[in-house]
C-alpha cells in the first residue's frame, strides 16, 4: 500500500485519524453503491481520539482520500486538488 499527504499542513510522521474518505478507486464501486458513505465508525474514532489525547499525542482528524492510482497518467490525476479541498 501507499500513504501520503496532500494537505500542506501535514508533515511526514504526522498522525492522521481518518473520520471519512473520499473514494477515487475502482474497487469500491464494485463492492458498495457509489453513494454509500465512506465514514469511519464513530465510536471507534472517538475512542482512538481519546486515547491519543490521553497520551499527549499530536494528531489531525479529517477526511482522507482513497485511490488505486496515485501517479498522474494519460488521463491526469483528478485528486491533485484534494489538499486544497481540505483532505488530509
Amino acid at each position: 500500500g501507499s500513504a501520503g499527504g496532500l494537505y500542506k499542513g501535514v508533515q511526514i510522521g504526522d498522525i492522521v485519524v481518518a473520520d471519512s474518505a473520499e473514494k477515487y478507486d475502482g474497487v469500491t464501486r464494485l463492492l458498495v453503491p457509489e453513494n454509500y458513505p465512506a465514514d469511519a465508525d464513530s465510536e471507534l474514532t472517538r475512542d482512538l481520539i481519546s486515547s491519543l489525547q490521553a497520551n499527549n499525542v499530536i494528531f489531525r482528524v479529517g477526511k482522507v482520500l482513497t485511490c488505486d492510482l496515485y501517479y498522474p497518467g494519460p488521463l491526469g490525476a483528478p485528486f491533485l486538488d484534494a489538499g486544497e479541498r481540505g483532505l488530509l
